[in-house]
C-alpha cells in the first residue's frame, strides 16, 4: 500500500483534531494490520504535535 498525503483522511483529520490525533496514536500503537498502521499515520502526519514524533 502506497504511503501519500490522502486529501480526504487530512480534511477530516483536521475537522476533529483532537479526536483524530487520539484515533491516529491507537492505530500505530495497536493497528493488528499495515492498513491499519498506515490510517493511523496518515492522521497524525496530518494533526500530530511535537509529542507525537516517536511514533511517526
Amino acid at each position: 500500500m502506497p504511503i501519500y498525503p490522502t486529501p480526504r483522511i487530512t480534511e477530516a483529520a483536521l475537522r476533529a483534531r483532537a479526536r483524530a490525533r487520539e484515533a491516529g496514536r491507537r492505530l500505530v500503537r495497536h493497528g493488528t494490520g499495515t492498513d491499519d498502521v498506515v490510517v493511523g499515520l496518515a492522521l497524525l502526519a496530518a494533526t500530530g504535535t511535537v509529542d507525537d514524533a516517536p511514533y511517526i
